[in-house]
């Protein structure tokens, strides 16, 4: 929405704040789809609620990376979508080029989400506690690790959003044959 951005460029909110916005719009969308696959996934195999309770906190943790990326990639490429449709205009090839580079890095963005199941695995096969035990408390960390961090980054990405915001207003207005 070309006329909202501009809104937003002359409104005096905080740049972060207008960040967590975009996040928390998007955040329905992601967590519904995962929270039925997932519950889809837990009732047709059997899954002890541990196990459920520590996948929910893993879905926090790349709900967080996800919003954290699509922040940062929302600033450094963004391009203008047709009106009345989601299909992209013409993107440049620097553009282009960062968005399949983006694309490609997304499942080695996402590793940390893996980390605590593999952890319980390796540590019970090795003689340790329960499995599920490591999992949940390694999700849980991670979840309010992926939390901080988010935190944390929303202040440098929104002053990063303001110096650039002229910029993407510029790109997301121009008219494209």
């Amino acid at each position: 929405d070309r006329d909202g951005f501009r809104a937003l460029i002359l409104s005096p909110a905080d740049r972060r704040l207008i960040l967590l916005g975009k996040s928390l719009a998007c955040l329905p969308v992601g967590a519904a789809s995962a929270l039925v696959l997932l519950i889809v996934v837990t009732v047709w195999l059997p899954l002890s609620s541990w196990v459920f309770l520590a996948t929910v906190f893993q879905l926090v943790a790349g709900l967080m990376i996800a919003g954290l990326g699509g922040n940062l990639l929302s600033i450094l490429a963004p391009y203008r979508i047709q009106p009345g449709s989601m299909k992209p205009t013409k993107l440049p090839g620097l553009t282009m080029l960062m968005l399949v580079v983006c694309q490609l890095m997304f499942p080695l963005a996402m590793a940390p989400a893996f980390v605590p199941p593999l952890a319980g695995f390796l540590w019970q096969r090795w003689g340790g506690p329960p499995a599920v035990l490591v999992n949940l408390g390694l999700s849980l960390a991670l979840a309010a690790v992926m939390g901080l961090v988010y935190w944390r980054t929303l202040g440098p990405l929104g002053r990063l959003l303001q110096r650039r915001e002229t910029k993407i207003l510029g790109v997301v207005t121009v008219e494209v044959e």
